[in-house]
């Protein structure tokens, strides 16, 4: 019977998206994500358009105000990256494994990589691309402890106020950065 078989698909689905978690094995980004101001999102034949299109509002809707350079097809901001953005420190590069394990599971891995090194790397599975995003994406530096957080805010507003009071930093380069920090003391 059409219906039941229909029925059954649904449970394994249900059933297979209640095992999901994250897993994230090295995190040198989260107290610094603000420091980057393009994201480039890396080229993978296997994106689809909608997936490369989601990624891309994600990230340009994000609290920061990064830059997406995307090389992907089919709105690719270069054909090839030009070589400026090879060593230059406010870069970030973005790459998204996924995969389908069965039909209704699907695992994601991470990995954000500065000009050196990865910084960030992460296993999710059946989660949802927003989640999978977060740190790249919201200011909510990952934590279990919402104490540390408004710690960790502080400590970087104050040390921004810093680089603004010597000099370092313009005003306008200091309340960019500071609009983040501040919804976290805010907690709005």
């Amino acid at each position: 019977n059409h219906s039941n078989t229909i029925r059954e698909a649904n449970r394994i689905k249900t059933e297979e998206w209640k095992d999901n978690w994250t897993k994230i094995e090295f995190d040198d980004f989260s107290k610094k994500a603000s420091k980057y101001k393009y994201v480039v999102f890396k080229e993978n034949e296997n994106y689809s358009r909608s997936f490369v299109k989601q990624v891309i509002d994600l990230l340009q809707n994000s609290t920061y105000n990064y830059e997406v350079i995307n090389l992907n097809k089919p709105k690719r901001t270069f054909k090839t990256l030009p070589q400026e953005f090879y060593n230059n420190d406010d870069v970030i590069f973005l790459n998204i494994i996924k995969t389908r394990i069965p039909v209704w599971s699907v695992s994601y891995r991470f990995f954000l990589q500065d000009k050196s090194n990865v910084i960030f790397e992460s296993t999710h599975k059946n989660k949802t691309l927003d989640e999978v995003l977060k740190p790249l994406i919201s200011n909510q530096i990952i934590s279990s402890n919402n104490t540390e957080i408004k710690t960790q805010a502080k400590k970087e507003l104050l040390e921004l106020k810093e680089y603004l009071d010597s000099g370092i930093i313009t005003q306008e380069e200091f309340d960019k950065k500071a609009v983040s920090l501040k919804k976290i003391l805010l907690g709005s």
